[in-house]
């Protein structure tokens, strides 16, 4: 996959190959948890329980090695609703059953055969969130440690707090004042969005580490 083939991708699945990452990549639950909670109205008791450990693996709370436990029944909880649940839901399903499977290392491929017309706005969504999360594989931005000046650190913690990223383009803006010459960066930050809990962006500025 070529750069522009990248940007333009609305399909996650080559995007996660071609990146290589990890199952227990932090960026990957970051990833799950937002897929998870965007319908939260689809999640069964089992995708429940596996989604609430996700969020406090992504927040420090209980170590990755909790979801060995419930990995198996999340998989055989969301297979049979991909595969032949209701339409227009199946799609999302879908894209959980993709990214649960990805976490419990199991990268086989299964055609649920949805119509591209309920498919397409799934992916290009499930997409958007990669590409806020991972960033550009092919323009990875080193970050200089004289940028992290008081109020660029107080702007960037209290968005990860709070989970309001509409401060992002001011951020950007004190990261330029403090001599940031990475459009990559500025660009993203004053970027339309939307951005979420893990944009690669932010946990840039954060130091934040990788694995869980």
């Amino acid at each position: 996959m070529t750069e522009l083939e990248w940007l333009a991708a609305t399909d996650p699945t080559p995007m996660l190959s071609h990146i290589g990452v990890d199952p227990r990549d932090r960026r990957i639950l970051l990833y799950a948890s937002r897929i998870l909670s965007g319908r939260p109205d689809l999640l069964t008791p089992d995708l429940k329980r596996w989604a609430d450990v996700v969020d406090k693996v992504c927040a420090g709370e209980t170590d990755v090695e909790s979801l060995n436990g419930m990995q198996r029944t999340a998989e055989w909880n969301v297979l049979p609703l991909a595969l032949h649940g209701w339409s227009g839901t199946r799609a999302h399903y879908a894209a959980v059953a993709h990214i649960i499977l990805h976490v419990g290392g199991d990268l086989e491929e299964y055609e649920f055969n949805i119509p591209p017309e309920e498919l397409q706005p799934v992916r290009r969504a499930c997409a958007e969130i990669i590409r806020d999360i991972f960033g550009n594989p092919f323009r990875p931005v080193a970050l200089d440690q004289s940028w992290l000046t008081s109020t660029v650190l107080a702007l960037a913690r209290e968005m990860y707090s709070s989970r309001d990223f509409s401060a992002m383009p001011i951020l950007a803006d004190a990261l330029q004042d403090a001599g940031c010459d990475s459009d990559d960066l500025l660009n993203h930050l004053r970027g339309e969005g939307p951005h979420y809990r893990g944009c690669w962006a932010l946990d840039l500025v954060l130091g934040k580490s990788l694995t869980p």
